[in-house]
């Protein structure tokens, strides 16, 4: 009988839908052959007899890729010249029971612990030929090779799960299964299917937070997509345009500009160099690249004065001694042993006897003994050595500092001129000082996002006021960790990170998350804990200070911390924070917000590889990030700026959509071949006349919504692909507004992609 007469149904995902389980089979089985997985469902036939097997018939999978459409149903006779042509890369044969949706099949499917490896009387040979032009390798498996365990008591047996088989000679019938070398070479002593669900799949859908981590397993591969940022700090050892170039490769999205060191010249060069990184950087990779600019402030601190020997100079205090603190500014730049200037005036109002004093980051503690008009004599409670310009804190004082002091204005006026993103306000203890911000930044600087850092003990107490003033906190865990007790940070940070979260506003850990590497190549164990619980507690970016600045392994740092974070967010429990958060929500919703809400719960049940959000302003993607789905958030945007704050959000992987570029688009691309299934968007794409390698400028809007967004979320399935979480059979969630502009969103569609 020809073999095209053993076919015996289609796969197509209309006549048949493929279980989400049978994917995460395919999708290991393909990544361990070396070929792109989650390709085509070709067709079915039936294999040669084994005898080790029940003879029931089995499912021959084709997994391909080539030009031809999802589904399509091809005869066995006709795969050798799929290969020749280089259409098809795979050819497994599974179980029929793979296919199955009753409930005893899908159990089963969920427990891969169940699998074991090949017995080891069976016999595998592999030779090496040639097909037309293309070398390949060839198995020839006469029997079973996977079997469920403990079917039959006392030995390895029961149904196949699966074979790969190949018949002799090269006849019309054969089946050439284009596999790895390292495969065969080992002789299939590995699991086809992993044996560990991938990304935490298999604790994902616990019921209790102990079931969920106990399930956790650490042979699971994490996400090929990182959703947290990472924000670095740039100075001296990474400002040169190629350093950059090559830590945004190695995961950066903000670029901290840290104004409480440096000349604005200094500083002004550094974001230039940013910038040509960036694009740099865009045209290597095929698509453009945002990557945000932060100006991060002095803010309102307290610092000693200068020594008497000069700036490099230092004094000694030591324990049980006495030093006289002063405001008198004739002690400035006469600073000794015995009298210490502070510029903070009110101190001596602020300050009561047997307060402490903390010095150059707490490493120097004082305790006031006498205040008087314009002094404080202190006894030295822990001595050090003391150099210029130290910081001073002062725990549990209510200081009056002003809340923007004239650096600040001076700087966050040139950030306004020098176009950044946002702005790192340091020292916000509340609301007013976050008012007072947005004064000086003004109406030309109305855009830039201020994210208040927490640093004292006030901030801490007005978090509440804070969160809502401004667009984010920072928590600062440096000077906190000097302003409240050492043991209190932990709690402070989780409060923090879990309030932001509540109300859907970007939160960041910041110091010394891998303060070790700033000498040497790899972080403590403590400090990779630290990292992956802050991105488990919530926090949307993790930041990087010295590590990046200073450091001597600054492009190493980046890539840790983004290793850190892709392990951290699989193992968050996503499903039952989005019921947490989506039960806190009060009623009735925006269509925004509820479109927002559907789109999260719909990406959970259909497993979808991403959530595709058309927005102007960023607030659908914002929303959407505030619900914690599982996969990333691809925020396409006209709009540079909106592009590049998104990066503060959680899962969002922003796109700034300019038109098609050849770089993205695949070179088998037309208007004819649209990624999805609906007939109306594939009529519409056609209307469009999109084609391959023609660019539209930005400011060549199409004048028909839908073509627009038909030609938006193209673009961003082709970056999806590109990225490797996007693949051909990948259900996505598509966010979109009824018309053009903000506010109109309240459209949520599942595709699956072609």
């Amino acid at each position: 009988m020809a073999a095209g007469q053993h076919v015996r149904e289609s796969l197509r995902p209309s006549a048949r839908p493929v279980p989400p389980t049978f994917w995460l089979i395919i999708s290991s089985l393909a990544e361990r052959c070396g070929v792109r997985s989650r390709q085509c469902v070709l067709g079915a036939r039936r294999p040669p007899a084994s005898p080790h097997s029940d003879q029931r018939s089995a499912t021959t999978i084709v997994i391909r890729y080539g030009r031809q459409g999802f589904g399509q149903c091809f005869s066995i006779a006709s795969l050798q010249g799929r290969i020749q042509s280089r259409s098809t890369c795979a050819v497994i044969c599974l179980h029929p029971s793979i296919l199955c949706r009753h409930p005893s099949c899908q159990h089963l499917l969920q427990q891969p612990q169940a699998l074991t490896t090949p017995a080891a009387t069976h016999q595998h040979r592999y030779t090496q030929g040639n097909v037309g032009n293309k070398k390949i390798g060839t198995f020839a498996l006469p029997s079973s090779t996977w079997h469920w365990a403990n079917r039959v008591p006392g030995k390895v047996a029961g149904c196949p799960l699966s074979t790969l088989w190949h018949s002799q000679g090269h006849s019309r019938g054969s089946v050439s299964v284009a596999l790895s070398r390292y495969i065969a070479t080992h002789k299939m002593d590995m699991d086809l299917m992993s044996k560990v669900a991938p990304a935490q799949m298999g604790a994902a859908n616990a019921h209790t937070q102990v079931d969920h981590m106990c399930a956790l397993d650490i042979d699971s591969r994490p996400f090929s997509q990182r959703l947290s940022s990472i924000i670095c700090t740039i100075g001296p050892v990474s400002r040169s345009v190629e350093m950059l170039e090559q830590m945004m490769e190695a995961g950066m999205n903000i670029a901290r500009m840290n104004f409480s060191h440096g000349t604005h010249e200094y500083h002004a060069e550094t974001m230039e160099n940013v910038r040509k990184a960036a694009i740099s950087y865009s045209k290597k990779t095929g698509h453009s690249h945002p990557v945000a600019i932060a100006l991060d402030t002095k803010g309102p601190e307290i610092r000693t004065g200068l020594l008497e020997g000069g700036a490099s100079a230092e004094i000694e205090l030591k324990t049980g001694e006495q030093v006289k603190l002063t405001t008198d500014k004739e002690f400035y730049e006469k600073c000794t042993v015995e009298c210490v200037y502070l510029d903070y005036v009110n101190i001596t109002k602020v300050v009561k006897a047997n307060n402490r004093i903390f010095v150059d980051d707490g490493l120097i503690s004082l305790i006031a003994k006498e205040i008087g008009s314009d002094f404080i004599v202190c006894e030295v409670e822990n001595g050090g050595m003391l150099g210029s310009k130290k910081g001073v804190n002062l725990p549990g004082v209510p200081v009056d500092l002003p809340a923007v002091s004239e650096k600040d204005r001076s700087d966050l006026l040139l950030g306004v001129k020098m176009g950044v993103d946002m702005v790192f306000a340091s020292f916000i203890r509340d609301a007013a000082g976050v008012k007072e911000i947005k004064k000086v930044l003004g109406e030309e600087g109305k855009n830039i996002l201020i994210i208040s850092k927490i640093e004292n003990h006030q901030g801490c107490k007005n978090i509440d006021s804070i969160i809502e003033e401004g667009d984010g906190i920072m928590v600062a865990r440096g000077d906190l960790g000097i302003e409240i007790p050492a043991e209190k940070v932990f709690i402070a940070q989780k409060q923090m990170l879990a309030r932001c979260n509540k109300v859907g506003k970007p939160v960041i850990c910041a110091t010394q998350m891998l303060e070790s590497m700033v000498k040497k190549p790899r972080p403590t164990r403590a400090e990779v804990s630290d990292v992956g619980n802050a991105i488990m507690d919530g926090a949307d970016c993790v930041m990087l200070s010295g590590e990046t600045a200073k450091g001597d392994y600054p492009m190493v740092c980046v890539r840790t911390m983004a290793n850190i974070a892709r392990e951290a967010e699989c193992a968050l429990w996503h499903k039952q924070l989005f019921t947490e958060l989506s039960q806190q929500v009060p009623l009735p919703t925006d269509s925004t917000h509820t479109t927002a809400i559907a789109a999260v719960e719909a990406s959970f049940k259909a497993m979808a590889s991403s959530i595709i959000v058309i927005t102007t302003t960023g607030r659908s993607a914002h929303l959407v990030s505030k619900y914690r789905p599982r996969c990333p958030i691809m925020a396409v945007t006209r709009f540079p700026q909106v592009a590049r704050q998104a990066h503060l959000h959680r899962g969002i992987v922003p796109i700034h959509y300019t038109g098609i570029h050849r770089g993205i688009v695949p070179s088998h691309y037309t208007g004819e071949h649209r990624w999805w299934k609906d007939r109306e968007s594939k009529q519409a794409s056609k209307q469009a006349g999109v084609r391959e390698g023609v660019p539209q400028k930005a400011a060549d809007r199409v004048e028909d919504w839908m073509d627009d967004v038909n030609a938006r979320v193209d673009y961003a399935v082709a970056f999806g692909k590109q990225r490797g979480f996007v693949k051909t059979g990948d259900p996505v969630v598509v966010v979109t507004g009824w018309q053009k502009g903000a506010g109109y969103t309240n459209t949520m569609r599942v595709l699956y992609v072609k």
